[in-house]
């Protein structure tokens, strides 16, 4: 095995392979390539949306982030930029964590905050624990934040696993929004309780389809924020800061793929936007570009879809909109395309309208 690794390596380090190496990025340089990228964006988010239309949603909705970060400000009487807000949190120890007990236990926190609201909102959900632990040092180079690990033979808690070296080097205001994503009541709800399910077949309980995965991931730190989650103006700043790091994904990734920028352009326009390190960035940026296309636009793409569907819901049902019924609906079935999942909630509302 390591002779193949090093025969690659040597391929790669070769003067052949640079010089076959493109300058630009992206799929829509060579031949093919925008139908190819158009494709993915279908696959990905089983919406019929061209790669300009997801494009001009994303400069659409960073303007509104733009825009809420400014109201915060004006709130609080803050009267800097949002790089001088986060600055300014880098040096307060309140929104710092030193180790991975002290990650740990701000996850926790978090953790507590929602517990007892969770009945209020939810009937169907797994039975299995979940909790945060530290990401093996082994894998913190790879990783951004960390990931969610779905409960299973050796493991009974679901738990989100995260990057102790990447999230002690700056501020933390944001981990109140990651932890609803990516652990309860986002990840782990959906993927935990599919797995529970007995009675879906066996293949649709591992089932996975990116745009509501990852959908239902944001939706749930979207409606953490509904239900009071964020009481601290930093940890509602930390939220628009994940918003805007998600928004980023839907200009960058088709900017790059479908629309002729170039990975500097790409870059300068997620530091002025995303809010993330450096180091970051360069890395996210490749993700797009040139390791998995199309697969970030799932996230905002997929929480606007479920969340719009949600309101008509609201709005046909009135007094009878039951949230608790609508998470029901959403969960049950496991992962679905948007459009099926959206017929099916149709057919909920007329069930409920009938009785």
């Amino acid at each position: 095995i390591l002779v193949g690794y090093d025969a690659f390596i040597a391929l790669l380090e070769g003067p052949s392979y640079r010089d076959m190496a493109p300058e630009g990025v992206g799929i829509g340089q060579y031949p093919g390539g925008d139908a190819v990228y158009a494709s993915l964006v279908r696959l990905h988010t089983t919406l019929y949306l061209t790669p300009q239309q997801v494009h001009d949603r994303g400069l659409a909705r960073m303007d509104e982030v733009r825009r809420d970060m400014a109201a915060l400000f004006d709130r609080i009487g803050f009267a800097g930029t949002p790089a001088d807000y986060l600055e300014a949190l880098s040096h307060d120890p309140r929104w710092r964590a030193a180790d991975s007990d002290a990650l740990q236990a701000l996850f926790r926190r978090y953790i507590d905050r929602l517990e007892p609201l969770i009945a209020d909102c939810f009937e169907f959900r797994p039975a299995a624990g979940y909790d945060a632990a530290p990401l093996p040092e082994a894998l913190e180079g790879s990783m951004s934040f960390g990931f969610y690990s779905t409960p299973n033979a050796d493991q009974a808690k679901g738990l989100y696993l995260f990057n102790t070296r990447n999230l002690t080097a700056g501020p933390l205001p944001n981990i109140a929004a990651l932890n609803y994503h990516e652990l309860v009541p986002g990840h782990h709800f959906h993927e935990a309780s599919q797995r529970e399910n007995t009675s879906l077949h066996p293949i649709r309980q591992h089932s996975f389809v990116n745009a509501f995965n990852e959908g239902w991931a944001e939706y749930a730190a979207t409606l953490a924020g509904e239900v009071g989650m964020y009481r601290e103006p930093e940890e509602q700043f930390g939220r628009l800061m994940m918003d805007a790091f998600l928004t980023c994904r839907l200009v960058v990734d088709t900017g790059m793929n479908a629309l002729g920028w170039s990975l500097e352009q790409a870059r300068d326009y997620m530091r002025a936007n995303a809010f993330m390190p450096e180091q970051e960035i360069r890395t996210e940026s490749i993700r797009y570009s040139c390791d998995i296309p199309g697969q970030s636009l799932a996230y905002k793409l997929g929480d606007e879809f479920i969340l719009a569907e949600r309101e008509a819901m609201r709005a046909a049902l009135g007094e009878m909109f039951d949230l608790r019924a609508f998470h029901n609906a959403v969960l049950k079935p496991g992962a679905l395309p948007l459009p099926v999942l959206a017929a099916r909630l149709r057919a909920e509302t007329e069930r409920a309208l009938a009785a």
